[in-house]
């Protein structure tokens, strides 16, 4: 992995990682465009749809759209009160 940035806000920290070149030469090279296209595709549209949101924002959009899946959650009502 490349070098990671940290952003605290609150008491949620966010990190961002990325790819060194020799990692991304490795993943490209294990990577069969014809088999796997399609899921590579997905991701893509993942990563344009939700790529730009905030850890914050996107845990405030996961835990207000699939509330039962946060049942667990230790940080539920810090996430849900902020706005």
């Amino acid at each position: 992995m490349g070098e990671e940035e940290s952003q605290s806000k609150g008491n949620l920290e966010e990190k961002r990682y990325s790819l060194t070149p020799d990692g991304l030469r490795w993943v490209q090279a294990r990577i069969d465009p014809t088999r796997h296209g399609e899921t590579i595709e997905k991701v893509r549209r993942i990563k344009t749809k939700y790529g730009a949101l905030s850890l914050q924002d996107l845990l405030h959009y996961v835990y207000t759209k699939y509330p039962e899946m946060t049942t667990a959650s230790e940080i539920k009502d810090k996430v849900l009160r902020r706005r």
